[in-house]
């Protein structure tokens, strides 16, 4: 009968190793490491992980050196971490997270808590960045056109309440809502509604364009405001500058408004009363295989992660 009872040498190496090994997780170069080469996609070795979790166990933690590697043992349980620790920004971005953190730490002398947040912080960042495989995924046409018909659509009902009425030029006037002068108004400027809208990357379809901030970004701000230091690789004033997948999409519209004047012109006299998105973007602009986003409501986005 085999004695499977570990010696009390064989006990010794094995805390050794592990030891070695949690520790090693608080590096974010050797998590991109094990990523690239598959280790996180091996059902044994993430049940090992899930093992190692004893290591938070205060008898075992006092051992520690870089107790932050909880954090990312903790972090590793979900596959959207191990998931995103695969592209190499993302792990350079949680090593600048720590460096700052460190910093801080020093300076300030406040509790880790804060590295906590900031890698809550981060998974979030991880989970939206993992899905794009080079961080940038531009508009579509479906979208630009989507938008656009929205946009205008909202600028005409909000024309279409005035009661002025305009000179027609022919020596009478009629009511500024049904003018050429209306039509002229509205279509100055159009596109440039969209760069009020912001990147919802927790969103996998068309309404990742949206006004108002992104759960991301509440969540970055947030960190800021609490006198945590978060590192995007951009100045903190240019944080809310339209993304170039919104400026993009600015310039693709303005392209598209100027090919469709005419068609929209015949609308804007004959058509209002069928829906802008169907005349426009579904009838003229859009191929067969191109309209998937135009009737995409909240119910068929479903968000990258469920923090």
């Amino acid at each position: 009968m085999l004695n499977n009872i570990e010696s009390e040498e064989e006990q010794r190496i094995r805390f050794q190793v592990e030891l070695e090994f949690v520790q090693c997780l608080a590096n974010p170069n050797y998590l991109n490491y094990l990523a690239q080469r598959d280790f996180f996609k091996n059902p044994a070795f993430i049940n090992y992980l899930k093992y190692l979790l004893y290591w938070k166990r205060q008898e075992y933690a006092k051992y520690l050196k870089f107790p932050q590697c909880l954090y990312i043992l903790e972090l590793l349980q979900t596959e959207e971490f191990r998931t995103a620790m695969m592209r190499v920004p993302n792990s350079k971005f949680l090593e600048d997270q720590m460096l700052l953190q460190w910093q801080f730490y020093i300076r300030k002398r406040r509790t880790m808590h804060f590295f906590h947040t900031v890698l809550f912080c981060l998974l979030i960042y991880c989970l939206i960045s993992a899905h794009d495989e080079d961080g940038v995924r531009l508009p579509s046409r479906c979208e630009t056109c989507k938008y656009l018909a929205l946009e205008l659509e909202a600028r005409f009902s909000e024309t279409g309440q005035s009661p002025e009425n305009t000179f027609n030029g022919r020596g009478g006037t009629k009511k500024y809502r049904d003018s050429e002068l209306r039509f002229i108004e509205t279509m100055e400027n159009l596109c440039d509604r969209l760069l009020e809208y912001n990147l919802h990357k927790e969103h996998k379809n068309s309404l990742r364009f949206a006004r108002g901030q992104s759960e991301t970004m509440k969540t970055l701000h947030g960190l800021v405001n609490r006198g945590v230091q978060v590192e995007l690789g951009l100045p903190y004033e240019l944080w809310d500058s339209p993304s170039v997948e919104v400026t993009r999409m600015k310039q693709d519209c303005e392209t598209m408004l100027e090919n469709n004047e005419e068609a929209i012109e015949r609308w804007y006299y004959a058509k209002q009363k069928e829906p802008l998105r169907h005349y426009l973007c579904e009838n003229r602009v859009l191929n067969t295989d191109e309209r998937q986003c135009l009737y995409e409501s909240q119910a068929d986005s479903t968000p990258h992660t469920d923090l």
